[in-house]
């Protein structure tokens, strides 16, 4: 049950920390095309 709980954060974390990251990942992109 314990790793259970431990799966459930870590994908409930990849959700929460995707859409902080892909701002970041298309301003570099955008950086490195300019």
């Amino acid at each position: 049950m314990k790793r259970a709980d431990a799966v459930l954060n870590q994908s409930i974390s990849f959700q929460v920390a995707y859409p902080l990251v892909l701002p970041l990942t298309i301003m570099m992109s955008t950086l490195r095309t300019c």
